[in-house]
C-alpha cells in the first residue's frame, strides 16, 4: 500500500481531466461495503456506466480515461466488483461484466495489489459457483487492462487453485440469499444457526451507540479477552470451539476506515456448556471494557476498545451491562 500511494503521489503531480467517478463514493454507515447484509445502492448503476463505457474505448481515450481516475476512484471500481460478486452469486449474471470492466480499469500501481486480486477471485468464485460466463467476460475486461492489472486477471481469475480462502473470505447462506464474509481460517463447523444469532446480536449492538460494519467467520476468542480463571482450561475451552464469529462495529457516524473507537462481538458455539460458562467467566478484568454472556453452549464476549494510544475507551464494563438483557435474548434466537 505503501508503494501505492507513492504512485498516487506521483501521478497527482500532473494536471488530470475531472474523474467521472469523482462524486461517486460508497457510503459505511449505509453498509454499502457490507457483503454479509446486502444493501442496494444507486451508485452501482453509475459505477456500471463507467465501467461498460470503458469497454469501448482504446488508444488514448483509455488512458486519459484511467489516468483522471485517483485512488479513491480505484478502490470504488474494486468495492463495485465485490458488490457485483455477490449480485451474480443470487442469480445476477448479467451485471458480471460490468464488474469484471471495473476491475480491468483498475490501475494496479495505484492500488494495493491484494485487493484487486482480491476482487477478482469474488468475481470469478461467483462466476463459477452459478455458471456464468467468466470467461468471455475476464476477456473483455483483459482488452482493457494495462499490463500490471493483465497479469493479476490471467492469475487470479482463471486458476483452478485460487479459492475464497486465498483472500479470507467464505461464502454463507442467509435468508436474502448467498452472502460473503470475512473469513479468519479457524475452524467454522456450526450445529447450531450462528449466522441467525449474528444477525440478532447485530441488531441488538446497531440499536445502541454503533454500526456493525463487518462480521467475520472462522475466529477465535483471542487469549487478551480471557485474562482470568485457570489459564490452562481456558486454552483447553478455547481450542474446544465449534464455530467462532466476530462482529466489528464501530460509533454511529464514524467514516475513517479507521475509527478511533470500536466494538467487537466475539461468538462461539462451544462444545459444552461448561466450556461456555469458563470463557464467560474468563472475560472478567479491571483492565478491560467488557461484557460477558452464555446461555447453553453459546457464549459472547463484548469487547469495547480504543484503538489509538494514549486514548481512553469511552466504555467501561459497568456501561456495558446495559446490553447484557439484549444479548441474552439474541444468544435465545437458534
Amino acid at each position: 500500500m505503501a508503494a501505492a500511494n507513492s504512485a498516487e503521489q506521483r501521478h497527482q503531480q500532473v494536471s488530470r481531466p475531472a474523474s467521472p467517478l469523482r462524486e461517486v463514493r460508497y457510503d459505511h454507515e449505509r453498509g454499502e461495503y457490507d457483503h454479509f447484509r446486502f444493501v442496494e445502492s444507486a451508485n452501482d448503476d453509475l459505477v456500471a456506466a463507467v465501467t461498460l463505457g470503458a469497454l469501448e474505448l482504446r488508444g488514448p481515450e483509455l488512458v486519459e480515461l484511467r489516468d483522471a481516475l485517483t485512488q479513491d476512484d480505484l478502490y470504488t471500481l474494486l468495492a463495485f466488483a465485490s458488490r457485483v460478486a455477490v449480485r451474480v452469486l443470487r442469480g445476477q449474471a448479467d451485471q458480471l461484466l460490468a464488474g469484471c470492466a471495473a476491475v480491468g480499469l483498475v490501475d494496479s500501481e495505484r492500488v494495493d495489489w491484494r485487493d484487486a486480486a482480491g476482487a477478482i477471485c469474488l468475481l470469478s468464485y461467483s462466476a463459477s459457483r452459478t455458471g456464468a460466463d467468466a470467461p468471455t467476460a475476464l476477456d473483455r475486461a483483459l482488452a482493457i487492462a494495462q499490463p500490471g492489472m493483465a497479469r493479476l486477471i490471467r492469475e487470479y481469475g482463471t486458476s483452478a487453485e485460487v479459492g475464497l480462502s486465498d483472500f479470507h473470505y467464505r461464502e454463507v447462506a442467509t435468508a436474502a440469499g448467498p452472502a460473503l464474509t470475512r473469513d479468519d481460517g479457524k475452524p467454522f463447523h456450526p450445529t447450531l444457526d450462528l449466522l441467525s444469532v449474528a444477525g440478532a446480536l447485530t441488531q441488538v449492538v446497531e440499536a445502541d451507540e454503533y454500526r456493525v460494519r463487518q462480521i467475520t467467520t472462522g475466529t477465535d476468542i483471542s487469549s487478551a479477552w480471557l485474562p482470568s480463571a485457570d489459564p490452562r482450561a481456558v486454552e483447553k475451552a478455547r481450542k474446544r470451539i465449534r464455530a467462532g464469529l466476530r462482529i466489528s462495529a464501530v460509533p454511529h457516524g464514524a467514516t475513517s476506515p479507521f475509527p478511533p473507537q470500536s466494538l467487537s462481538v466475539y461468538l462461539a458455539e462451544c462444545t459444552s456448556l461448561d466450556d461456555a460458562e469458563l470463557l464467560t467467566r474468563a472475560s472478567r478484568h479491571p483492565g478491560i471494557a467488557s461484557l460477558a454472556v452464555s446461555l447453553g453452549r453459546l457464549c459472547a464476549i463484548v469487547v469495547a476498545r480504543s484503538n489509538r494510544q494514549g486514548l481512553e475507551t469511552t466504555e467501561s464494563s459497568d456501561g456495558l451491562e446495559r446490553l447484557r438483557g439484549p444479548i441474552a435474548e439474541a444468544l435465545s434466537v437458534d
